[in-house]
């Protein structure tokens, strides 16, 4: 199981994804919008990975702080919120207001 991958973005793909080469592999990362729009190509990252695994599919998921990889393997442990849209959440909300509205039992942030 991955945890942490430290490399350089070598490409910017499509669809908030990106090439992160290391130690000569280049591993498919997607990110959430506010690391993809911090990050520039060729510059050296460390991401903390959340791998989905499926029957028929895997995916790698990167989070440049390790707070943000928990609050999405939270949501994505609530009935019918996959990959995709924990990630859409974690773009359009702050870690801190996310949490915040979590612990108050606020759901109109979601």
């Amino acid at each position: 199981m991955f945890a942490l991958l430290a490399g350089e973005i070598k490409d910017i793909l499509p669809e908030g994804r990106v090439i992160l080469m290391v130690g000569g592999l280049g591993f498919e990362i997607q990110l959430g919008t506010r690391d993809l729009n911090s990050f520039k190509l060729n510059q050296e990252v460390n991401l903390f990975i959340y791998e989905h695994i499926r029957e028929d599919q895997f995916g790698l998921y990167g989070f440049s702080k390790l707070r943000t990889k928990e609050l999405f393997i939270k949501l994505i442990s609530v009935s019918g919120v996959g990959p995709k849209v924990a990630l859409a959440i974690i773009s359009a909300n702050s870690t801190k207001d996310l949490i915040q509205a979590v612990d108050q039992g606020d759901t109109k942030i979601f």
